[in-house]
């Protein structure tokens, strides 16, 4: 549960792509996404894509710090952890949709500059969620084993 919840705190900070014309080029961060032109950074500002992309990364980064802590409780865990999956899913598809906006975004830059070229480079943190996801479910593999094993030591006594 700690790696995922590092793994969603790592998207929530990190650059998420970047797309490149000849001279005019955009880095899409969580928290927003800045055009550079010439050596000269523009924050295009918080959209509300962003800041809706933010939260389900800190919702999902909170309520796994927080499943770690109740352990004594494994049922309410285990719940949470099924709560998890479509947040780090609707997260993913979110993130995809918030990059594929921006991409639109920057095309309306390009067409307005009369520039073609354009290269797209994603950055390591996309595949965060993926690896958030694997450790999720591993997680809800090992509290599931504890709640069998604890019921099967409560059959014997």
């Amino acid at each position: 549960m700690l790696i995922a919840a590092i793994c969603m705190a790592i998207v929530s900070v990190n650059e998420l792509f970047t797309f490149n014309a000849s001279t005019i080029s955009m880095e899409v961060h969580t928290y927003g996404a800045y055009l550079v032109e010439n050596d000269t950074a523009t924050w295009l500002g918080f959209t509300v894509k962003a800041l809706c992309f933010a939260a389900i990364c800190a919702i999902s980064t909170v309520l796994m710090l927080v499943n770690i802590f109740l352990y004594k409780r494994r049922e309410t865990q285990l719940s949470i952890l099924y709560a998890q999956y479509p947040l780090i899913l609707g997260g993913a598809g979110y993130g995809v949709y918030y990059v594929w906006s921006m991409s639109n975004i920057f095309d309306e830059v390009i067409a307005e500059s009369n520039l073609a070229v354009l290269t797209a480079v994603p950055s390591w943190s996309l595949a965060l969620p993926v690896v958030a996801l694997v450790m999720n479910f591993l997680a809800t593999r090992g509290v599931a084993a504890d709640i069998a094993l604890l019921r099967s030591v409560d059959r014997i006594r």
